[in-house]
Protein backbone atom coordinates (compact mmCIF):
# COMPACT_ATOMS: atom_id res chain seq x y z
CA UNK A 1 0.00 0.00 0.00
CA UNK A 2 2.11 2.36 1.31
CA UNK A 3 5.31 3.57 -0.81
CA UNK A 4 6.87 5.58 2.08
CA UNK A 5 9.59 3.72 4.57
CA UNK A 6 8.74 2.67 7.85
CA UNK A 7 11.51 4.42 8.94
CA UNK A 8 10.67 7.49 7.00
CA UNK A 9 7.05 8.07 7.76
CA UNK A 10 7.53 10.14 10.88
CA UNK A 11 8.91 13.00 8.27
CA UNK A 12 5.26 12.77 6.90
CA UNK A 13 3.88 13.54 10.13
CA UNK A 14 6.02 16.88 9.93
CA UNK A 15 6.10 17.81 6.47
CA UNK A 16 2.73 19.18 4.38
CA UNK A 17 1.46 15.95 2.94
CA UNK A 18 -0.87 15.68 5.09
CA UNK A 19 -2.06 18.90 5.94
CA UNK A 20 -2.57 18.90 1.73
CA UNK A 21 -4.23 15.64 1.40
CA UNK A 22 -6.64 17.45 4.46
CA UNK A 23 -6.50 20.37 2.06
CA UNK A 24 -7.69 18.23 -0.84
CA UNK A 25 -10.22 15.83 1.07
CA UNK A 26 -12.08 18.48 3.06
CA UNK A 27 -14.79 16.41 4.06
CA UNK A 28 -12.35 14.30 5.89
CA UNK A 29 -11.28 17.09 8.23
CA UNK A 30 -14.29 17.36 10.81
CA UNK A 31 -14.28 13.51 11.50
CA UNK A 32 -10.21 13.38 12.18
CA UNK A 33 -10.72 16.62 14.59
CA UNK A 34 -13.55 14.67 16.31
CA UNK A 35 -12.22 11.64 16.70
CA UNK A 36 -8.98 13.73 18.23
CA UNK A 37 -11.24 16.15 20.57
CA UNK A 38 -13.36 12.98 21.44
CA UNK A 39 -9.77 10.99 22.25
CA UNK A 40 -8.92 13.66 24.07
CA UNK A 41 -11.78 14.43 26.39
CA UNK A 42 -11.94 10.88 27.50
CA UNK A 43 -8.75 10.12 28.60
CA UNK A 44 -5.49 12.15 30.95
CA UNK A 45 -2.58 10.29 29.83
CA UNK A 46 -0.77 11.52 26.33
CA UNK A 47 0.96 8.54 26.39
CA UNK A 48 -2.10 6.75 26.11
CA UNK A 49 -3.91 9.11 23.80
CA UNK A 50 -0.74 9.15 21.23
CA UNK A 51 -1.10 5.66 21.69
CA UNK A 52 -4.30 4.99 20.47
CA UNK A 53 -4.25 8.24 17.25
CA UNK A 54 -1.20 6.94 16.18
CA UNK A 55 -2.61 4.25 14.47
CA UNK A 56 -5.52 6.08 12.78
CA UNK A 57 -2.54 8.95 11.91
CA UNK A 58 -0.79 5.57 10.45
CA UNK A 59 -3.75 4.94 8.13
CA UNK A 60 -3.91 8.91 6.80
CA UNK A 61 -0.18 8.75 6.40
CA UNK A 62 -1.01 5.58 3.85
CA UNK A 63 -4.16 7.11 2.49
CA UNK A 64 -2.04 10.67 1.90
CA UNK A 65 0.84 8.36 0.39
CA UNK A 66 -1.37 6.85 -2.37
CA UNK A 67 -2.77 10.13 -2.96
CA UNK A 68 0.66 11.66 -3.71
CA UNK A 69 1.57 8.93 -5.52
CA UNK A 70 -1.74 9.49 -7.93
CA UNK A 71 -1.81 12.89 -8.17
CA UNK A 72 2.25 13.18 -8.39
CA UNK A 73 2.40 15.16 -5.65
CA UNK A 74 5.59 16.10 -4.01
CA UNK A 75 7.19 18.24 -0.82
Amino acid sequence: MSSIPRSCRSAWRDSRGIRDWFRAHPTTVPAYARFKTLLAAALDDIDTYTDIKDPVVDLVIAVADDWAVETGWTP
